[in-house]
Protein backbone atom coordinates (compact mmCIF):
# COMPACT_ATOMS: atom_id res chain seq x y z
CA UNK A 1 0.00 0.00 0.00
CA UNK A 2 2.89 2.54 0.52
CA UNK A 3 4.05 3.37 -2.86
CA UNK A 4 6.68 5.85 -1.78
CA UNK A 5 8.15 7.38 1.13
CA UNK A 6 10.84 10.79 0.79
CA UNK A 7 12.75 12.81 3.50
CA UNK A 8 12.02 16.15 3.32
CA UNK A 9 15.14 17.65 4.21
CA UNK A 10 14.64 20.47 6.98
CA UNK A 11 14.96 24.09 6.58
CA UNK A 12 15.59 27.13 8.49
CA UNK A 13 15.69 26.98 12.36
CA UNK A 14 13.74 23.50 12.39
CA UNK A 15 16.52 20.40 12.96
CA UNK A 16 14.23 17.68 11.95
CA UNK A 17 13.47 16.52 8.30
CA UNK A 18 9.93 15.99 7.15
CA UNK A 19 8.16 12.77 5.75
CA UNK A 20 6.18 12.25 2.50
CA UNK A 21 4.08 9.37 2.40
CA UNK A 22 2.23 8.09 -0.81
CA UNK A 23 -0.08 5.47 -0.27
CA UNK A 24 -2.99 3.61 -2.44
CA UNK A 25 -5.19 0.43 -1.22
CA UNK A 26 -6.44 -0.34 -4.45
CA UNK A 27 -10.50 -0.22 -5.56
CA UNK A 28 -12.92 0.63 -3.28
CA UNK A 29 -10.54 0.77 -0.33
CA UNK A 30 -8.76 3.04 1.69
CA UNK A 31 -12.33 5.14 3.04
CA UNK A 32 -13.53 8.02 2.11
CA UNK A 33 -12.20 11.38 1.87
CA UNK A 34 -13.98 12.62 5.39
CA UNK A 35 -12.70 9.62 7.28
CA UNK A 36 -9.24 10.38 5.94
CA UNK A 37 -9.33 14.02 6.85
CA UNK A 38 -10.67 12.83 10.56
CA UNK A 39 -7.87 10.04 11.58
CA UNK A 40 -5.42 13.06 10.47
CA UNK A 41 -6.43 15.74 12.10
CA UNK A 42 -6.69 13.64 15.38
CA UNK A 43 -2.69 13.10 14.76
CA UNK A 44 -2.58 17.16 15.29
CA UNK A 45 -3.62 19.03 18.74
CA UNK A 46 -3.55 22.69 19.20
CA UNK A 47 -1.59 24.20 22.29
CA UNK A 48 -5.00 25.85 22.96
CA UNK A 49 -7.00 23.12 23.05
CA UNK A 50 -9.23 24.45 19.81
CA UNK A 51 -10.43 21.34 17.68
CA UNK A 52 -7.75 21.04 14.96
CA UNK A 53 -10.51 20.38 11.96
CA UNK A 54 -12.23 23.48 12.93
CA UNK A 55 -8.83 25.48 12.00
CA UNK A 56 -7.45 23.22 9.47
CA UNK A 57 -7.47 24.69 5.38
CA UNK A 58 -9.43 22.72 3.24
CA UNK A 59 -9.79 23.48 -0.49
CA UNK A 60 -9.83 21.10 -3.79
CA UNK A 61 -8.20 20.96 -6.88
CA UNK A 62 -8.85 19.54 -10.11
CA UNK A 63 -6.04 18.20 -12.19
CA UNK A 64 -7.28 16.60 -15.94
CA UNK A 65 -10.30 14.34 -14.62
CA UNK A 66 -8.38 13.92 -10.64
CA UNK A 67 -10.20 16.03 -8.38
CA UNK A 68 -7.82 16.47 -5.42
CA UNK A 69 -8.61 17.75 -2.13
CA UNK A 70 -5.60 19.40 -0.32
CA UNK A 71 -5.91 20.07 3.66
CA UNK A 72 -3.20 21.92 5.83
CA UNK A 73 -3.02 22.67 9.53
CA UNK A 74 0.12 23.64 12.11
CA UNK A 75 0.14 22.18 15.42
CA UNK A 76 1.98 19.45 17.47
CA UNK A 77 2.24 16.39 15.79
CA UNK A 78 2.67 13.56 18.27
CA UNK A 79 4.48 9.97 17.55
CA UNK A 80 1.84 8.19 15.35
CA UNK A 81 -0.96 7.90 17.96
CA UNK A 82 -4.11 9.55 18.45
CA UNK A 83 -5.93 8.42 14.80
CA UNK A 84 -2.46 6.86 13.08
CA UNK A 85 -3.28 3.63 10.92
CA UNK A 86 -3.70 0.83 13.22
CA UNK A 87 -0.36 -1.29 13.13
CA UNK A 88 1.87 1.65 11.69
CA UNK A 89 5.13 2.12 13.92
CA UNK A 90 5.14 5.39 15.95
CA UNK A 91 6.41 8.66 14.23
CA UNK A 92 8.02 11.58 15.39
CA UNK A 93 6.72 14.07 17.18
CA UNK A 94 7.10 17.77 16.33
CA UNK A 95 6.05 20.39 18.47
CA UNK A 96 5.74 22.98 16.48
CA UNK A 97 4.53 20.69 13.13
CA UNK A 98 2.56 20.97 10.12
CA UNK A 99 0.32 18.22 8.25
CA UNK A 100 0.15 18.99 4.85
CA UNK A 101 -1.72 16.56 2.86
CA UNK A 102 -4.08 15.27 -0.14
CA UNK A 103 -6.09 13.14 -1.18
CA UNK A 104 -6.56 12.73 -5.39
CA UNK A 105 -9.64 10.58 -6.24
CA UNK A 106 -9.34 8.77 -9.07
CA UNK A 107 -10.78 4.88 -11.00
CA UNK A 108 -8.44 2.95 -9.29
CA UNK A 109 -9.27 4.03 -6.10
CA UNK A 110 -7.97 7.08 -4.00
CA UNK A 111 -4.31 8.06 -3.41
CA UNK A 112 -2.83 9.57 -0.32
CA UNK A 113 -0.20 12.05 -0.09
CA UNK A 114 1.14 13.63 3.40
CA UNK A 115 3.55 15.18 4.86
CA UNK A 116 4.51 15.78 8.52
CA UNK A 117 7.13 17.61 9.78
CA UNK A 118 8.18 20.87 11.58
CA UNK A 119 5.84 23.83 10.62
CA UNK A 120 9.03 25.96 8.60
CA UNK A 121 10.09 22.66 6.64
CA UNK A 122 6.62 21.64 5.39
CA UNK A 123 5.35 25.34 4.89
CA UNK A 124 8.85 25.91 2.62
CA UNK A 125 7.87 22.67 0.75
CA UNK A 126 3.93 23.21 0.19
CA UNK A 127 5.08 25.04 -3.63
CA UNK A 128 7.04 21.67 -4.54
CA UNK A 129 3.91 19.53 -3.29
CA UNK A 130 1.79 21.70 -4.74
CA UNK A 131 3.76 21.26 -7.80
CA UNK A 132 3.75 17.49 -7.64
CA UNK A 133 -0.10 17.11 -7.11
CA UNK A 134 -0.61 18.72 -10.59
CA UNK A 135 1.57 17.08 -12.20
CA UNK A 136 -0.84 13.87 -11.41
CA UNK A 137 -2.13 12.03 -14.56
CA UNK A 138 -4.12 8.96 -15.00
CA UNK A 139 -2.68 6.65 -17.11
CA UNK A 140 -4.66 5.14 -20.33
CA UNK A 141 -3.77 2.17 -21.83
Amino acid sequence: MRRAQYRIPHTGADTQDAELTVITFGPGQGGNTEANLDRWYGQVTQPDGRDTRAIAVRREITVGSITVTITEVPGRIGGGGGGAMPGAPAGPTFEHGRLLAAIAQVGDGPWFFKMLGPDATVAAARPAFEAMLRSLRVETR
